[in-house]
């Protein structure tokens, strides 16, 4: 499959994506330091997931970098799949810690349940590097997944909003906030929508930005 744009604007892209991973990488260190200072357990643990899942998000996206590239010189080749599982597992791992938080603090009753599911399938998708041939239908898993933790994470938000008041109902609103910016960007990054010049390479990353931004927001306004 050719890549959905040409050159210049995949280098367009890259230098967009950069910029936005070192910015998310500068809220990361300041999520650590606001962390440092939390007195309470719940909210010192959130702070760091969060900085963690924006750490990993960064590198992630820099295998999909080169994941663009790959494929860009050699088509969808063993190296192009192994760049893209890569990436999957460096965002599963960041959204894995935020959904262990939120079992541990926030969503008691599923007993961590929700963890160890995920868990098995990062376990799969570390073993389909090694199996790059069958990575195009592990991608299919990876979307489900990925998006299904940025659902679920978001009910949980939702369902905060509803049941809460005062400063905790408008940080859980940022919050969801910031989840929908993601998932929006992740669905407006597919090739489809940027052949069919329904979407940009660009959106993705300004949405990320913004996300992350009201993460920040959240987590350092206290």
């Amino acid at each position: 499959m050719a890549l959905a744009y040409d050159v210049e604007t995949l280098a367009l892209k890259t230098t967009f994506w950069i910029i936005v991973m070192i910015y998310l990488g500068i809220i990361g260190i300041l999520l650590i330091i606001r962390s440092l200072k939390a007195e309470i357990k719940s909210l010192k643990e959130t702070q760091r997931a969060y900085a963690i899942f924006l750490f990993m998000y960064a590198i992630g996206r820099i295998f999909f970098i080169f994941s663009d590239y790959e494929r860009l010189a050699h088509s969808e080749s063993p190296l192009y799949h192994q760049f893209v599982i890569i990436a999957y597992i460096f965002i599963i791992i960041g959204l894995l810690i935020v959904i262990y938080v939120l079992e541990s603090h926030v969503i008691t009753k599923t007993k961590h349940v929700i963890t160890y599911i995920i868990l098995i399938l990062l376990g799969v998708n570390i073993i389909m590097i090694f199996f790059p041939h069958l990575v195009p239908v592990v991608r299919f898993v990876n979307y489900g997944l990925l998006y299904a933790e940025a659902i679920l994470i978001l009910l949980i938000y939702l369902y905060l909003i509803i049941n809460t008041s005062g400063r905790l109902r408008t940080k859980s609103t940022l919050i969801a906030l910031a989840l929908i910016c993601m998932i929006v960007g992740a669905i407006l990054d597919a090739d489809a929508l940027i052949t069919a010049r329904i979407s940009s390479p660009f959106y993705n990353p300004i949405l990320m930005a913004i996300g992350a931004t009201l993460f920040g927001y959240t987590q350092m306004k206290e």
